[in-house]
């Protein structure tokens, strides 16, 4: 049996650099894994101003409260906890859009097959785990069932709760816990995880399953990510129309005369009215005190 390669992600200081894993381009899903409250996540969703992401629920001490979220580029940003499942070992946090740098998506029918996991050991990461799976485990301290990865020569150990396992591009599982020796790791499965955000969608009013992945920015016009890839044609579409109304506007209000009127003080009588081009100066004359 091959042996797994160990990666290890170097920290890039700018969205411009790409993320690297050894020497080479890392994986897509690396620029989506979070990590929060001592545990990893992947953002998952991005609707106008919040993302969302993923993560164990015991990770999680309650909806409505505040904790701290890490990007593999440096960024920090704050987030709210705002879905939590404990029965499946999974929650769901919100935090503005601006602050993430990628969202990575939960297909619906992905291929099973090629797993690999991301996560934060020791609050240190993200780093690559090499999942080797082996079926489903039910388990004597959980009652959902699980699935089994063998994670021997890895990083896996504690803070990886709530870190993403993925294939054919998806996100398909999230990890909750692994064995005393750490060379076994257990996480939610696929149909548990697309259960519990169409669970979070029905009680949050939320779209958070998707089949693209996409790249999100902190600039927004009227609401509308520029940094999207799903969205952005349509902001461009929206600026440009927008201008053009806004110039037009202009252009009207540039061709409106001003009017100028002189009222009786007593019987607010029009005494005289005449109109100027846009933009002329105009002198008012205050009489001189008696």
């Amino acid at each position: 049996m091959r042996r797994p390669i160990l990666h290890v992600l170097s920290i890039a200081v700018s969205m411009a650099l790409m993320f690297r894993v050894a020497g080479a381009a890392s994986p897509d899903f690396v620029p989506a894994s979070a990590r929060i409250s001592g545990c990893s996540a992947t953002m998952v969703a991005s609707e106008g101003k919040f993302s969302y992401g993923v993560s164990a629920a015991h990770c999680a001490p309650g909806v409505g409260m505040s904790t701290k979220v890490d990007l593999p580029s440096g960024k920090e940003g704050s987030a709210v906890w705002v879905y939590i499942d404990r029965t499946v070992d999974m929650s769901l946090f919100r935090c503005p859009t601006s602050q993430i740098d990628s969202i990575y998506p939960v297909k619906l029918e992905p291929k099973l097959e090629k797993f690999v996991s991301c996560g934060y050991p020791k609050g240190k990461g993200p780093f690559i785990i090499a999942s080797k799976f082996k079926g489903l485990v039910t388990l004597t301290n959980f009652d959902a069932v699980r699935w089994e990865f063998g994670v021997k020569n890895t990083r896996f150990n504690k803070g990886c709760s709530g870190g993403g396992v993925f294939a054919d591009g998806s996100l398909v599982g999230v990890m909750s816990h692994g064995n005393k020796d750490n060379d076994e790791m257990f996480s939610s499965t696929h149909d548990q995880l697309v259960g519990f955000l169409k669970d979070a969608e029905k009680k949050l009013g939320l779209s958070l399953l998707s089949s693209k992945k996409a790249e999100v920015g902190g600039f927004e016009f009227e609401g509308i990510p520029l940094g999207s890839d799903v969205d952005r044609t349509k902001a461009i579409v929206h600026i440009l129309s927008e201008l053009k109304r806004r110039g037009a506007e202009l252009e009207r209000i540039k061709r409106t005369p001003i009017r100028v009127q002189i009222l009786d003080p007593v019987t607010g009588k029009v005494l005289q009215e005449q109109s100027y081009p846009f933009g002329t100066p105009i002198k008012l004359l205050l009489p001189r005190a008696k």
